[in-house]
Protein backbone atom coordinates (compact mmCIF):
# COMPACT_ATOMS: atom_id res chain seq x y z
CA UNK A 1 0.00 0.00 0.00
CA UNK A 2 3.06 2.78 0.60
CA UNK A 3 4.23 1.71 -2.51
CA UNK A 4 1.03 2.50 -4.44
CA UNK A 5 0.60 5.74 -2.39
CA UNK A 6 4.38 6.79 -3.37
CA UNK A 7 3.45 5.90 -7.07
CA UNK A 8 0.11 7.97 -6.96
CA UNK A 9 2.11 10.92 -5.18
CA UNK A 10 4.36 10.64 -8.06
CA UNK A 11 1.67 10.76 -10.89
CA UNK A 12 0.25 13.74 -9.07
CA UNK A 13 3.15 15.42 -9.21
CA UNK A 14 4.04 14.47 -12.60
CA UNK A 15 0.47 16.27 -13.91
CA UNK A 16 0.65 19.33 -11.79
CA UNK A 17 4.42 20.19 -13.42
CA UNK A 18 2.75 19.73 -16.80
CA UNK A 19 -0.08 21.93 -15.85
CA UNK A 20 2.33 24.74 -14.65
CA UNK A 21 4.44 23.78 -17.64
CA UNK A 22 7.41 22.79 -16.18
CA UNK A 23 9.78 21.06 -18.11
CA UNK A 24 12.64 20.20 -14.96
CA UNK A 25 16.01 19.15 -15.73
CA UNK A 26 17.41 16.65 -16.69
CA UNK A 27 19.07 15.51 -13.32
CA UNK A 28 15.98 16.34 -11.16
CA UNK A 29 14.08 12.57 -12.02
CA UNK A 30 15.84 9.49 -10.54
CA UNK A 31 15.05 6.55 -12.11
CA UNK A 32 12.38 5.85 -9.48
CA UNK A 33 10.60 8.67 -10.07
CA UNK A 34 10.90 8.56 -13.78
CA UNK A 35 9.98 4.77 -14.35
CA UNK A 36 12.89 4.16 -15.89
CA UNK A 37 12.93 6.26 -18.71
CA UNK A 38 15.53 8.18 -20.08
CA UNK A 39 15.80 11.76 -19.39
CA UNK A 40 15.44 12.91 -23.60
CA UNK A 41 12.22 10.57 -23.74
CA UNK A 42 10.56 12.37 -20.41
CA UNK A 43 11.18 15.91 -22.37
CA UNK A 44 10.14 14.75 -25.45
CA UNK A 45 6.76 13.22 -24.35
CA UNK A 46 6.26 16.58 -22.28
CA UNK A 47 6.54 18.60 -25.46
CA UNK A 48 4.42 16.50 -27.71
CA UNK A 49 1.29 16.71 -25.08
CA UNK A 50 2.07 20.51 -24.51
CA UNK A 51 1.99 21.02 -27.98
CA UNK A 52 -0.84 18.91 -28.59
CA UNK A 53 -2.49 20.68 -25.65
CA UNK A 54 -2.20 24.01 -26.95
CA UNK A 55 -2.30 23.59 -30.79
CA UNK A 56 -5.46 20.92 -31.33
CA UNK A 57 -7.78 22.18 -29.45
CA UNK A 58 -8.28 25.05 -31.40
CA UNK A 59 -6.96 24.03 -34.74
CA UNK A 60 -9.09 21.21 -35.97
CA UNK A 61 -9.86 18.86 -33.49
CA UNK A 62 -10.90 16.03 -36.02
CA UNK A 63 -7.74 16.46 -37.81
CA UNK A 64 -5.55 16.65 -34.98
CA UNK A 65 -6.91 13.17 -33.87
CA UNK A 66 -6.00 11.73 -37.83
CA UNK A 67 -2.78 13.16 -37.12
CA UNK A 68 -1.80 11.40 -34.11
CA UNK A 69 -2.55 8.58 -35.65
CA UNK A 70 -0.37 9.16 -38.24
CA UNK A 71 2.43 10.19 -36.25
CA UNK A 72 1.80 6.71 -34.06
CA UNK A 73 2.32 4.92 -37.52
CA UNK A 74 5.92 6.59 -38.22
CA UNK A 75 7.51 6.36 -35.21
CA UNK A 76 5.68 2.44 -35.09
CA UNK A 77 7.50 2.54 -38.39
CA UNK A 78 10.83 3.51 -37.46
CA UNK A 79 11.62 1.62 -34.99
CA UNK A 80 10.47 -1.71 -36.44
CA UNK A 81 13.28 -0.97 -38.99
CA UNK A 82 15.62 -1.82 -36.07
Amino acid sequence: MPAQLAHIARKMDSVRRAFAGETGEAGDETAGESGGWLPEFIDARRALKHVLLLRATTHRPKSSGASRRSSAMRIEQYFSAF
